[in-house]
């Protein structure tokens, strides 16, 4: 119970101490007076309890449909946490730890306000490492995602690190980026670790997971964004996207293939001839959404003595709904002001 309330819940402080069985956690949860416009933890908490447990189910929800309505919750806002409680079940089993960083540039050249996050496989923070109050040399924050990416390699298998940017940062090399390694010295992070970008923002929710959930989709091919609007806007199957533009057209880019809610975009940071979209297009061959992350760390560790070659320069976007930041967004950093 405190697990699946701690998924539901993450901005809540809940400990085992203060909360020490259901009982207790129950009225824990009703005694908490919801924000405006944020749904009331015991029925957050009751679905998440009943996306894990079949037996009790129906009758937690029924529970909820009545409660919703006594507190006049909306019915498609009950829905919603319905369906994200049942995605996060879902996915429990083939979760895996990840660090995940969320970076601000304000202006100050190289360095950054951040937060890194370590999550295990239930998606759950481990630990934190933030700068948000003034930014932080790149030595610095590159010293604490070292002792993250550390931490993460003691979980197991994992699956990577995941930079969740602000538009105007998707061009920045960071998976060249030196990380302190111990007895080893400096190594670039892509050598090691799975690199992928994401938005702080996500794209609308109906066409992100549909694009997400055509399996077997081939890669498209875009040239500018003019050439991407009009293929997106027909082609609303299309979920991986190579972009074959200039560096300068690499944000505007992102910027259109999110609005229509791709999730999953590769590009060559210096541009692309038709030679490198060749070979981009080979990189994404088979079963992509199982093998081209790891298919581009390969790339990266290639490359990591020559920067001439394909794999010093690639980057890869990869938004993957089954982790959406909105489903828990008071728990998650926010811009500063």
């Amino acid at each position: 119970m405190l697990a699946a309330a701690r998924a539901a819940v993450p901005y809540l402080p809940l400990h085992p101490e203060r909360v020490p069985d259901t009982a207790a956690l129950l009225d824990c949860l009703e005694n908490r007076t919801a924000e405006p416009g944020v749904m009331p933890p015991l029925l957050q908490v009751a679905e998440e309890v009943a996306a894990r447990r079949a037996g009790v189910r129906e009758e937690l929800r029924e529970l909820d449909d009545r409660v919703a309505a006594r507190l006049r919750v909306l019915p498609g806002a009950l829905d919603q946490v319905r369906a994200d409680a049942k995605a996060r079940a879902g996915s429990r089993a083939a979760g895996r730890p990840v660090v995940r960083v969320w970076l601000w540039d304000r202006g100050k050249g190289d360095a950054f306000c951040y937060v890194i996050r370590l999550y295990d496989g239930d998606d759950q923070p481990l630990s934190t490492w933030s700068a948000v109050d003034t930014p932080r040399g790149h030595e610095e924050l590159c010293g604490q995602l070292a002792e993250a990416v550390r931490m993460l390699a003691e979980h197991g298998d994992n699956a990577g690190v995941e930079f969740l940017l602000e538009h105007g940062s998707f061009g920045l090399p960071f998976d060249r980026w030196p990380i302190p390694v111990p007895d080893l010295g400096p190594r670039l992070l892509g050598m090691d670790h799975v690199v992928v970008l994401r938005g702080q923002r996500q794209p609308s929710r109906g066409p992100w997971e549909r694009r997400w959930g055509c399996a077997g989709s081939a890669a498209s091919v875009v040239q500018n964004v003019d050439h991407a609007d009009g293929l997106l806007g027909v082609d609303r199957d299309a979920a991986l996207v190579i972009a074959a533009c200039a560096p300068g057209e690499i944000d505007p880019m992102v910027r259109l293939c999110r609005h229509h809610g791709v999730p999953v975009m590769l590009w060559h940071r210096q541009g692309a001839g038709g030679t490198t979209t060749g070979a981009l297009l080979e990189l994404t061959g088979g079963d992509w959404r199982r093998d081209l992350r790891e298919a581009v760390r390969r790339q990266r560790f290639t490359a990591r003595k020559d920067d001439r070659m394909l794999g010093a320069h690639l980057a890869l976007l990869w938004e993957d709904p089954r982790w959406d930041p909105r489903t828990a967004g008071l728990a998650e950093p926010a811009p500063l002001p």
